[in-house]
């Protein structure tokens, strides 16, 4: 592993706060899609995908909808690599299906 690639690699195992990233795992019990702000249909910023596990029914887990984000129901069970932010919420960096 080259200088760089381990740098990469610590970079995303610690967030840009210098926090390390959580990994939780559990069963999405309830899911929802907040849109983002805008006027006259002016999508300016992105969906927020927000969700809530049944081993962590205290935080809401929200992750900004991409492309290439697959969609995730209820019922199925995942892996949620984020960032617990300590008022309730974690930001999600992505979602593994186990």
């Amino acid at each position: 592993m080259g200088a760089t690639s381990f740098v990469d690699w610590v970079k995303g195992k610690v967030g840009a706060g210098g926090k390390p990233e959580d990994e939780v795992l559990g069963t999405i019990v309830e899911r929802s899609v907040a849109h983002g702000p805008g006027t006259n249909g002016d999508r300016s910023t992105p969906d927020t995908l927000t969700f809530r596990l049944d081993s962590r029914p205290d935080l809401e887990f929200r992750q900004t909808a991409r492309a290439l984000v697959p969609a995730r129901e209820r019922g199925d069970q995942v892996k949620v690599y984020c960032r617990i932010e300590g008022n309730g919420t974690a930001t999600v960096r992505w979602v593994e299906k186990v």
